[in-house]
Protein backbone atom coordinates (compact mmCIF):
# COMPACT_ATOMS: atom_id res chain seq x y z
CA UNK A 1 0.00 0.00 0.00
CA UNK A 2 0.84 3.95 -0.40
CA UNK A 3 1.69 5.52 2.31
CA UNK A 4 -0.48 8.10 3.29
CA UNK A 5 -0.77 11.42 1.61
CA UNK A 6 -1.79 15.02 1.17
CA UNK A 7 -3.68 16.37 -1.93
CA UNK A 8 -3.41 19.67 -3.53
CA UNK A 9 -5.98 20.97 -5.87
CA UNK A 10 -4.26 22.63 -8.50
CA UNK A 11 -5.51 23.54 -11.69
CA UNK A 12 -8.19 20.89 -11.60
CA UNK A 13 -5.98 18.32 -10.83
CA UNK A 14 -5.16 17.05 -7.20
CA UNK A 15 -1.34 16.56 -6.15
CA UNK A 16 -0.85 13.69 -4.20
CA UNK A 17 2.15 14.11 -2.10
CA UNK A 18 3.76 11.40 -0.24
CA UNK A 19 6.60 13.78 1.51
CA UNK A 20 6.85 17.56 0.69
CA UNK A 21 9.34 19.69 2.45
CA UNK A 22 10.02 23.53 1.51
CA UNK A 23 13.12 24.17 3.20
CA UNK A 24 12.95 27.84 3.24
CA UNK A 25 9.96 27.56 5.61
CA UNK A 26 11.68 26.73 8.22
CA UNK A 27 13.26 28.58 11.06
CA UNK A 28 16.86 27.77 11.62
CA UNK A 29 17.72 25.18 14.40
CA UNK A 30 19.99 22.42 15.15
CA UNK A 31 22.59 20.60 15.45
CA UNK A 32 20.70 18.39 16.06
CA UNK A 33 17.69 18.04 14.21
CA UNK A 34 14.56 16.39 15.68
CA UNK A 35 14.49 12.93 13.67
CA UNK A 36 12.09 12.39 12.51
CA UNK A 37 11.70 15.29 11.31
CA UNK A 38 8.14 16.82 10.06
CA UNK A 39 7.53 17.97 6.80
CA UNK A 40 6.65 21.66 6.32
CA UNK A 41 4.31 21.89 4.58
CA UNK A 42 3.88 18.46 5.20
CA UNK A 43 2.79 15.88 4.82
CA UNK A 44 5.43 13.35 5.93
CA UNK A 45 8.63 13.27 8.18
CA UNK A 46 12.39 13.34 7.49
CA UNK A 47 14.30 10.36 9.27
CA UNK A 48 17.69 11.23 9.77
CA UNK A 49 19.69 8.01 10.71
CA UNK A 50 22.62 10.53 12.54
CA UNK A 51 21.15 13.63 13.52
CA UNK A 52 23.16 15.14 15.66
CA UNK A 53 25.23 15.83 12.05
CA UNK A 54 22.31 18.21 10.53
CA UNK A 55 20.46 21.43 10.65
CA UNK A 56 18.24 24.16 8.90
CA UNK A 57 20.47 27.69 8.22
CA UNK A 58 19.55 30.54 5.79
CA UNK A 59 16.02 28.24 4.48
CA UNK A 60 18.39 24.79 3.63
CA UNK A 61 19.03 21.49 4.93
CA UNK A 62 22.58 21.10 5.29
CA UNK A 63 24.89 18.66 7.39
CA UNK A 64 27.85 19.96 9.78
CA UNK A 65 30.49 17.00 9.20
CA UNK A 66 31.23 15.72 6.15
CA UNK A 67 30.90 12.13 4.50
CA UNK A 68 27.77 10.15 3.62
CA UNK A 69 24.66 11.84 5.70
CA UNK A 70 21.60 10.53 4.67
CA UNK A 71 18.01 12.31 4.87
CA UNK A 72 14.96 9.65 4.19
CA UNK A 73 11.77 10.81 2.86
CA UNK A 74 8.49 9.02 4.86
CA UNK A 75 10.84 9.22 8.13
CA UNK A 76 13.01 6.49 7.06
CA UNK A 77 10.20 3.81 6.43
CA UNK A 78 10.32 1.86 2.97
CA UNK A 79 7.59 2.05 -0.03
CA UNK A 80 6.83 -1.20 -1.75
CA UNK A 81 7.82 -1.35 -5.52
CA UNK A 82 4.76 -3.75 -6.88
CA UNK A 83 2.59 -0.78 -5.19
CA UNK A 84 4.85 2.06 -6.33
CA UNK A 85 5.17 2.52 -10.12
CA UNK A 86 5.19 6.32 -11.01
CA UNK A 87 6.41 7.36 -7.50
CA UNK A 88 8.71 10.23 -8.15
CA UNK A 89 11.24 11.33 -5.66
CA UNK A 90 12.37 14.72 -5.98
CA UNK A 91 14.69 17.61 -4.95
CA UNK A 92 16.34 20.92 -5.50
CA UNK A 93 19.75 22.20 -4.25
CA UNK A 94 20.79 25.39 -3.67
CA UNK A 95 24.85 24.71 -3.23
CA UNK A 96 26.43 21.50 -4.57
CA UNK A 97 30.72 22.33 -4.05
CA UNK A 98 32.25 20.92 -7.14
CA UNK A 99 34.46 18.01 -6.57
CA UNK A 100 32.21 16.33 -4.56
CA UNK A 101 29.66 13.50 -5.10
CA UNK A 102 26.02 14.46 -4.02
CA UNK A 103 22.70 12.34 -4.23
CA UNK A 104 20.02 14.62 -5.35
CA UNK A 105 17.20 12.23 -5.24
CA UNK A 106 17.30 8.39 -5.19
CA UNK A 107 15.90 4.79 -4.20
CA UNK A 108 17.92 2.90 -1.89
CA UNK A 109 18.52 -0.36 -0.97
CA UNK A 110 18.76 1.16 3.12
CA UNK A 111 17.35 2.94 5.69
CA UNK A 112 20.51 4.00 7.65
CA UNK A 113 23.66 7.00 6.26
CA UNK A 114 24.67 5.52 2.54
CA UNK A 115 27.58 3.63 2.63
CA UNK A 116 28.63 2.80 -0.86
CA UNK A 117 27.07 2.33 -4.38
CA UNK A 118 25.34 -0.90 -3.59
CA UNK A 119 23.38 0.90 -1.99
CA UNK A 120 21.69 2.28 -5.13
CA UNK A 121 19.00 0.82 -6.22
CA UNK A 122 17.93 3.77 -9.00
CA UNK A 123 19.31 6.55 -7.59
CA UNK A 124 20.34 10.33 -9.47
CA UNK A 125 23.70 11.81 -8.25
CA UNK A 126 25.71 15.09 -8.81
CA UNK A 127 29.51 13.39 -9.41
CA UNK A 128 33.24 15.08 -9.03
CA UNK A 129 33.12 16.41 -12.46
CA UNK A 130 30.02 18.14 -11.91
CA UNK A 131 27.84 15.98 -14.35
CA UNK A 132 24.65 13.75 -13.65
CA UNK A 133 24.95 10.35 -13.08
CA UNK A 134 22.86 7.34 -12.63
CA UNK A 135 23.31 5.07 -9.86
CA UNK A 136 21.26 1.76 -10.48
CA UNK A 137 21.31 -1.98 -9.21
CA UNK A 138 23.72 -1.25 -7.18
CA UNK A 139 26.85 0.25 -9.29
CA UNK A 140 27.22 3.28 -11.22
CA UNK A 141 25.30 3.88 -14.75
CA UNK A 142 24.89 6.27 -17.09
CA UNK A 143 26.61 9.36 -17.36
CA UNK A 144 23.97 12.21 -18.56
CA UNK A 145 25.92 14.91 -20.20
CA UNK A 146 23.99 17.21 -17.99
CA UNK A 147 25.31 19.80 -15.89
CA UNK A 148 22.60 20.29 -12.77
CA UNK A 149 21.12 24.38 -12.41
CA UNK A 150 20.26 25.25 -8.69
CA UNK A 151 16.80 25.99 -8.23
CA UNK A 152 15.75 22.98 -10.52
CA UNK A 153 13.87 19.63 -9.85
CA UNK A 154 16.05 16.44 -10.21
CA UNK A 155 14.87 13.07 -9.35
CA UNK A 156 13.91 9.61 -10.47
CA UNK A 157 10.69 7.79 -11.12
CA UNK A 158 9.65 3.89 -10.38
CA UNK A 159 8.31 1.84 -12.96
CA UNK A 160 7.54 -1.93 -12.41
CA UNK A 161 10.92 -2.61 -13.40
CA UNK A 162 13.28 0.16 -13.30
CA UNK A 163 13.16 3.77 -13.40
CA UNK A 164 12.68 7.25 -15.39
CA UNK A 165 15.19 9.76 -14.56
CA UNK A 166 14.25 13.01 -15.01
CA UNK A 167 15.22 17.15 -14.24
CA UNK A 168 13.58 20.53 -15.24
CA UNK A 169 10.62 18.65 -16.41
CA UNK A 170 12.59 16.78 -18.83
CA UNK A 171 13.40 13.10 -19.13
CA UNK A 172 17.38 12.19 -18.95
CA UNK A 173 17.62 8.53 -19.18
CA UNK A 174 14.94 5.28 -18.79
CA UNK A 175 16.47 2.57 -16.76
CA UNK A 176 14.93 -0.80 -16.92
CA UNK A 177 16.51 -4.15 -14.99
CA UNK A 178 16.20 -2.99 -11.06
CA UNK A 179 13.40 -5.03 -9.14
CA UNK A 180 14.36 -4.48 -5.69
CA UNK A 181 11.24 -5.34 -3.42
CA UNK A 182 11.53 -2.65 -0.35
CA UNK A 183 13.14 0.95 -1.29
CA UNK A 184 13.58 4.24 0.94
CA UNK A 185 13.30 7.45 -1.15
CA UNK A 186 16.20 9.37 0.36
CA UNK A 187 18.83 12.21 -0.53
CA UNK A 188 22.30 12.50 0.50
CA UNK A 189 24.85 15.25 1.26
CA UNK A 190 28.76 14.25 1.41
CA UNK A 191 29.96 18.19 2.43
CA UNK A 192 29.25 20.54 5.04
CA UNK A 193 28.62 22.93 2.30
CA UNK A 194 26.02 21.25 0.01
CA UNK A 195 22.40 22.44 0.40
CA UNK A 196 19.07 21.24 -0.13
CA UNK A 197 16.06 23.42 -0.81
CA UNK A 198 13.22 21.22 -1.60
CA UNK A 199 12.37 17.99 -1.37
CA UNK A 200 9.04 15.93 -2.40
CA UNK A 201 7.95 12.42 -2.76
CA UNK A 202 4.81 12.20 -5.33
CA UNK A 203 2.26 9.62 -7.05
CA UNK A 204 1.77 10.68 -10.12
CA UNK A 205 -0.60 7.98 -11.00
CA UNK A 206 -2.20 9.07 -7.76
CA UNK A 207 -1.79 12.97 -9.09
CA UNK A 208 -4.04 11.82 -12.44
CA UNK A 209 -1.32 11.12 -14.66
CA UNK A 210 -1.89 7.08 -14.44
CA UNK A 211 0.91 6.83 -17.81
CA UNK A 212 3.44 6.64 -15.28
CA UNK A 213 2.05 3.73 -13.68
CA UNK A 214 3.06 1.29 -16.88
CA UNK A 215 5.97 0.18 -17.66
CA UNK A 216 6.02 1.82 -21.33
CA UNK A 217 3.39 4.74 -20.33
CA UNK A 218 5.56 7.85 -21.29
CA UNK A 219 6.67 5.84 -24.55
CA UNK A 220 5.94 7.74 -27.83
CA UNK A 221 6.08 4.31 -29.54
CA UNK A 222 7.81 0.62 -28.59
CA UNK A 223 8.55 -1.84 -30.71
CA UNK A 224 10.29 -5.36 -30.75
CA UNK A 225 12.24 -6.81 -33.15
CA UNK A 226 11.46 -4.40 -35.24
CA UNK A 227 12.11 -5.74 -39.14
CA UNK A 228 13.94 -3.55 -42.18
CA UNK A 229 11.42 -0.89 -43.49
CA UNK A 230 9.56 -0.95 -39.89
CA UNK A 231 8.40 2.85 -39.06
CA UNK A 232 7.21 3.93 -35.65
CA UNK A 233 5.70 7.49 -33.82
CA UNK A 234 8.82 9.55 -32.39
CA UNK A 235 8.66 13.53 -31.40
CA UNK A 236 11.53 15.97 -33.01
CA UNK A 237 13.13 15.94 -29.61
CA UNK A 238 13.27 12.52 -28.62
CA UNK A 239 15.35 9.66 -26.48
CA UNK A 240 15.55 6.81 -27.65
CA UNK A 241 16.70 2.90 -27.13
CA UNK A 242 18.27 0.48 -29.25
CA UNK A 243 18.21 -2.63 -26.70
CA UNK A 244 19.81 -6.03 -27.00
CA UNK A 245 21.17 -5.38 -30.11
CA UNK A 246 22.42 -8.35 -32.60
CA UNK A 247 25.46 -7.65 -34.64
CA UNK A 248 25.42 -8.25 -38.09
CA UNK A 249 27.11 -10.84 -40.10
CA UNK A 250 30.08 -9.70 -41.88
CA UNK A 251 29.34 -6.53 -44.28
CA UNK A 252 26.32 -5.85 -42.45
CA UNK A 253 24.47 -2.98 -40.62
CA UNK A 254 21.74 -1.37 -38.76
CA UNK A 255 20.18 2.00 -39.51
CA UNK A 256 17.44 4.36 -37.58
CA UNK A 257 16.77 7.07 -39.46
CA UNK A 258 15.85 8.97 -36.27
CA UNK A 259 14.76 12.66 -37.97
CA UNK A 260 13.90 13.77 -41.96
CA UNK A 261 13.11 16.25 -44.08
CA UNK A 262 13.44 14.18 -46.79
CA UNK A 263 15.96 11.34 -48.62
CA UNK A 264 18.94 14.32 -48.91
CA UNK A 265 18.03 15.84 -45.54
CA UNK A 266 18.10 13.46 -42.19
CA UNK A 267 19.58 12.29 -38.82
CA UNK A 268 20.78 8.70 -38.80
CA UNK A 269 22.17 6.28 -36.19
CA UNK A 270 24.02 2.64 -37.23
CA UNK A 271 25.98 0.31 -36.10
CA UNK A 272 27.62 -2.59 -37.96
CA UNK A 273 28.72 -6.10 -37.60
CA UNK A 274 32.00 -4.27 -35.86
CA UNK A 275 30.46 -3.32 -33.49
CA UNK A 276 30.91 0.31 -34.73
CA UNK A 277 28.17 3.04 -33.83
CA UNK A 278 27.70 6.05 -35.49
CA UNK A 279 25.13 9.11 -35.10
CA UNK A 280 25.57 10.86 -38.71
CA UNK A 281 23.45 13.78 -40.05
CA UNK A 282 22.92 14.17 -44.12
CA UNK A 283 22.34 18.02 -45.06
CA UNK A 284 21.69 18.16 -49.02
CA UNK A 285 22.99 14.62 -49.53
CA UNK A 286 26.19 15.40 -47.75
CA UNK A 287 26.85 13.12 -44.70
CA UNK A 288 28.16 14.14 -41.54
CA UNK A 289 29.61 11.99 -38.45
CA UNK A 290 28.27 14.16 -35.24
CA UNK A 291 29.14 11.19 -32.37
CA UNK A 292 31.07 7.70 -32.94
CA UNK A 293 33.61 5.14 -32.00
CA UNK A 294 35.06 1.81 -33.88
CA UNK A 295 34.09 -1.47 -31.60
CA UNK A 296 31.72 -0.11 -29.28
CA UNK A 297 29.01 -2.37 -28.49
CA UNK A 298 28.46 -6.38 -29.22
CA UNK A 299 25.69 -8.25 -29.24
CA UNK A 300 23.11 -8.38 -25.79
CA UNK A 301 24.27 -4.26 -25.51
CA UNK A 302 22.24 -1.50 -26.09
CA UNK A 303 22.57 1.81 -27.61
CA UNK A 304 20.65 5.29 -26.73
CA UNK A 305 20.49 8.85 -28.35
CA UNK A 306 19.14 11.82 -26.97
CA UNK A 307 18.40 14.46 -29.60
CA UNK A 308 16.69 18.31 -28.20
CA UNK A 309 16.81 20.81 -30.71
CA UNK A 310 20.36 20.97 -31.98
CA UNK A 311 21.91 18.92 -29.40
CA UNK A 312 22.66 15.45 -29.37
CA UNK A 313 24.34 13.15 -27.14
CA UNK A 314 25.34 9.21 -27.96
CA UNK A 315 25.62 6.23 -25.54
CA UNK A 316 27.60 2.99 -26.01
CA UNK A 317 25.29 0.68 -23.21
CA UNK A 318 25.94 3.16 -20.06
CA UNK A 319 29.38 4.98 -21.26
CA UNK A 320 28.46 8.13 -22.73
CA UNK A 321 30.05 8.22 -26.46
CA UNK A 322 29.83 12.13 -27.24
CA UNK A 323 27.78 15.14 -27.32
CA UNK A 324 27.22 17.34 -30.35
CA UNK A 325 25.33 20.75 -30.38
CA UNK A 326 25.01 20.71 -34.29
CA UNK A 327 22.85 17.97 -34.86
CA UNK A 328 19.98 19.68 -38.10
CA UNK A 329 16.84 19.74 -36.37
CA UNK A 330 14.13 19.20 -39.35
CA UNK A 331 11.42 19.92 -37.28
CA UNK A 332 8.12 18.10 -37.90
CA UNK A 333 9.30 14.72 -38.66
CA UNK A 334 7.00 12.15 -36.59
CA UNK A 335 8.47 8.63 -36.77
CA UNK A 336 11.67 6.84 -36.89
CA UNK A 337 12.78 4.21 -39.73
CA UNK A 338 14.90 1.10 -39.28
CA UNK A 339 16.86 -0.12 -42.72
CA UNK A 340 19.54 -3.51 -42.37
CA UNK A 341 21.12 -5.76 -43.70
CA UNK A 342 21.37 -8.73 -40.96
CA UNK A 343 21.26 -7.65 -37.22
CA UNK A 344 18.30 -7.05 -34.81
CA UNK A 345 17.29 -4.61 -32.22
CA UNK A 346 15.51 -6.78 -29.64
CA UNK A 347 13.10 -3.28 -28.04
CA UNK A 348 13.29 -0.01 -30.08
CA UNK A 349 11.74 2.23 -27.27
CA UNK A 350 11.39 6.04 -28.43
CA UNK A 351 10.63 8.08 -25.41
CA UNK A 352 9.98 12.44 -25.61
CA UNK A 353 12.69 14.99 -23.92
CA UNK A 354 9.81 17.09 -22.96
CA UNK A 355 8.15 15.71 -20.12
CA UNK A 356 5.64 18.56 -19.03
CA UNK A 357 2.58 16.75 -20.50
CA UNK A 358 2.85 14.42 -18.13
CA UNK A 359 3.63 16.15 -14.75
CA UNK A 360 2.05 18.51 -12.27
CA UNK A 361 4.59 21.74 -12.82
CA UNK A 362 5.21 20.89 -8.71
CA UNK A 363 7.41 17.74 -10.19
CA UNK A 364 9.44 20.15 -12.78
CA UNK A 365 9.74 23.90 -10.75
Amino acid sequence: MRPRSRRLLLGGRRVRYLFNADFPRYPDQGPPLTSPLQAVPGPGSLGLPTASDWKLAAGALQTVVSGNKTAHMLGGSPIVRADSAGVAVLSEYGVVPAGVWHLLAGFLRTSIDYAGNADNEDSLWINTSYQLQVATGGALGAQLGVTPSAGELYGVVLRPLGAFYIGSGELLWVEDGTSTASLYPALNHTTTTSTTTKARLIDLPGSGYRVWSEQYGIAASRSTNPPAGHTQAAPDDQLTFLRNITLPATGGYVKVILRKQDNLDYVILEFNYLGDVNLKHFVGGVEKTLIGGVGLVTSGDDIAVRLNGSDGKLWAGSTLVGTNTGVSTFPGHCEVTVLNTGGAIGSLEVYPVDLRRYLPKEAWK
